[in-house]
């Protein structure tokens, strides 16, 4: 009994080390430091409006043609196995340590022009332009996606990137959109 619970203990750390890891490299490599992180990651209510267990790579829209790996590592059953775990995800609240340089805000924090989409006043009380939010990662077996969108995206979705570790690296592979499940045909 207790050896299981010492693996499962280590299971799940291991898992929140590699979701840590995810977001970090999301936050480093592909948002602006003119962006401001939103203080807590989507709500399982909203990653259930874009994902279902039988999602694929022909429910997002890609501006650029998806590589090989892409796709060789994304494929249906992967995408079965990632988001078995949708039952068991949770909120991710972000720490000054994995936004780095970005700002973290609440809701009360974000201020007018950003939420009407307007260009930013020349004297003004922030110091970022935009707030990006995100999911949680969602990662199985070395293979994570996530979830993301920012006040400035004119897009009628939100954009879904892929990611595959290798020798304890992550790799970024790419990223689509993808549309609520009430918007697809």
């Amino acid at each position: 009994m207790l050896l299981t619970l010492l693996v499962n203990s280590s299971t799940v750390n291991a898992q929140s080390n590699n979701e840590h890891e995810v977001f970090n490299f999301l936050v480093i490599h592909q948002t602006p430091e003119t962006h401001a992180i939103y203080h807590e990651t989507y709500s399982k209510e909203k990653i259930m409006s874009y994902l279902e267990t039988d999602f694929t790579l022909d429910q997002v829209t890609f501006v650029l043609e998806p590589s090989e790996k892409l796709e060789r590592n994304f494929s249906s059953s992967t995408f079965k196995h990632i988001l078995s775990g949708l039952d068991a995800y949770k909120t991710m609240t972000v720490s000054d340590s994995t936004a780095f340089n970005n700002s973290i805000v609440t809701e009360s924090e974000i201020p007018d022009f950003i939420k009407n989409g307007e260009p930013p006043p020349f004297e003004r009380d922030s110091s970022f332009t935009n707030v990006q939010f995100f999911s949680t990662p969602l990662i199985n077996e070395g293979k994570a996606i996530t979830l993301s969108h920012s006040y400035s995206d004119e897009i009628p979705g939100v954009i879904i990137h892929f990611m595959v570790k290798t020798n304890n690296e992550w790799e970024y592979l790419g990223e689509g959109i993808i549309l609520e499940k009430s918007l697809r045909k």
